[in-house]
């Protein structure tokens, strides 16, 4: 069966606008991948800076409190004696 010349300008068409909508779908595809990629790091990392700046900080407040009770604590033993 041979197309005419109008029927095959029709194929042509519905064939790029296939092959457009498949190229969008697949753009869309490789930002998403790109996304969780960049999650997936970061979250290897250990989180955003401000959050690793907030969680140092937090440990670090934690660590002071720990230090001052056991100097208070080593400064009542030390006056017993």
């Amino acid at each position: 069966m041979m197309l005419s010349s109008e029927g095959k300008m029709n194929f042509l068409v519905r064939l790029l606008g296939a092959s457009q909508a498949d190229l969008a779908d697949e753009k869309l595809k490789s930002q998403v991948l790109s996304r969780e990629q960049e999650d997936a790091l970061r979250a290897a990392k250990g989180g955003s800076v401000l959050r690793r700046i907030g969680r140092a900080a937090k440990w670090f407040a934690v660590g002071a409190a720990a230090g001052a009770i056991a100097a208070k604590r080593r400064q009542v033993v030390t006056r017993k004696m």
